[in-house]
């Protein structure tokens, strides 16, 4: 009898250590994540509790080819979208890239959703803005909004105010052609 259960065990634990490391594979790093050090993946995490324009179907829309990412590194804008019947294919600015790691993944996030309301012909800003919110508003990432450029943090103290936001918008930020830049 011990030795079925052994057997058992032993057919249990390589079955879960064969799972597992098929489930941890890396996959390949696209041209995209090279070179601006961010991983697509970790915005899907933060979409499971942020509420935003494109946060229940980026996951879908980025395995299925629907959402695309490209690095313009001579650019200066921080994205420009293009919305075709394939989808939505955006391409990143230098000032992505150059962003601090610790808020990097919190930006691209932000800007994503961002993305999908310019697709839309929404204001992109206020989508960014409502998404950064969300983030810095728990405890874990309070601390990270620091590491936000001026315009941004700057601009993330009057959204939450709402006191002159369209002033800061206007000011901050030019959203012509699904392209955003930020002016500093």
């Amino acid at each position: 009898m011990n030795a079925v259960k052994t057997i058992f065990k032993i057919i249990t634990l390589g079955i879960i250590l064969a799972v597992t490391g098929c489930a941890s594979t890396n996959l390949p790093k696209t041209e995209f994540e090279e070179k601006t050090g961010l991983s697509v993946i970790i915005p899907m995490r933060y979409y499971t509790w942020v509420k935003a324009d494109g946060a229940e179907t980026f996951m879908d829309d980025y395995v299925n080819g629907k959402f695309s990412f490209t690095y313009a590194e001579d650019a200066d804008y921080f994205v420009k979208v293009e919305k075709s019947e394939a989808g939505i294919s955006t391409a990143w600015g230098k000032p992505l890239a150059s962003l601090q790691n610790s808020v990097k993944h919190i930006a691209l996030t932000a800007f994503i959703s961002a993305a999908y309301s310019a697709a839309e012909e929404k204001d992109g800003i206020d989508s960014a803005y409502n998404v950064f919110s969300q983030i810095f508003a728990d405890p874990i990432y309070a601390n990270a909004k620091m590491a936000l450029p001026p315009a941004l943090l700057n601009g993330l103290d009057v959204y939450n105010k709402e006191a002159e936001w369209a002033e800061y918008k206007a000011a901050h930020f030019s959203t012509a052609d699904g392209t955003i830049s930020i002016i500093e």
